[in-house]
């Protein structure tokens, strides 16, 4: 540490926002509390009783930079307004700040490391959440593949079943078709046919339809493989 006529400053190897947390962390458990923007960058905490440093209620200034090797902290202290500790009348508590800035050292590496800590914990439950979710995904899509894959052999069915049907028909129209019949019979024969036919006609868009859908449970059966 090192002293100014009116400030106490210390460099550490330590990052420029540890050191600025450990302290705010430091101010608060003391009674101290959070704080106030002032200018330049600095936090001030106004009207304080920092006993260890001044038996007096005093305004603490304390700002943190960043340098090349880690970060840069300096405190001043003031009686009130202007008022300044100088080392020439306060040397005391000048020199006992210096001393809780070299302290201060380990305070700030327990709560970087603390920090560091925290910050893993938090990646370890967001890669865990990321798996939950993952799995999830993977059960929801096997669920899907699984109704796919009973809706396309359902489909299978039902199109089997569609196409007897089909071929049914067409050789009942066929067969009524060739029918003879006298001039008398002819217009029942008419009737029986157009009506065959339309039943044929029913039967085919029918078998169409089934695999139709089909195809479409079979192009949905691959999204989903292609998904997993």
């Amino acid at each position: 540490a090192s002293l100014s006529h009116e400030s106490v400053q210390c460099a550490y190897a330590i990052p420029a926002s540890m050191l600025e947390g450990g302290l705010k962390k430091y101010f608060k458990e003391n009674g101290m509390g959070s704080g106030e923007k002032a200018k330049d960058g600095y936090t001030v905490y106004k009207g304080v009783n920092w006993k260890e440093i001044l038996p007096e209620k005093s305004d603490v200034y304390m700002h943190v930079h960043a340098i090349d090797s880690g970060g840069r902290v300096t405190l001043f202290i003031s009686r009130g307004y202007d008022n300044f500790l100088r080392m020439e009348t306060d040397s005391l508590p000048l020199l006992r700040l210096q001393d809780f800035l070299q302290r201060f050292r380990r305070m700030a590496m327990q709560y970087w490391l603390t920090d560091s800590m925290n910050r893993q914990e938090e990646r370890i439950h967001l890669l865990a959440k990321k798996q939950e979710n993952m799995k999830k995904e993977e059960s929801d899509l096997q669920k899907e593949k699984n109704k796919l894959e009973a809706r396309l052999s359902q489909n299978t069915i039902e199109t089997g079943n569609a196409k007897s049907v089909m071929e049914n028909e067409q050789r009942a129209l066929e067969q009524v078709r060739t029918k003879t019949a006298t001039v008398e019979n002819m217009k029942s024969l008419r009737k029986e046919v157009r009506r065959q036919e339309r039943v044929t006609h029913k039967a085919i868009r029918h078998y169409n339809l089934s695999q139709l859908s089909g195809s479409h449970l079979q192009e949905a059966l691959e999204t989903n493989a292609k998904k997993t």
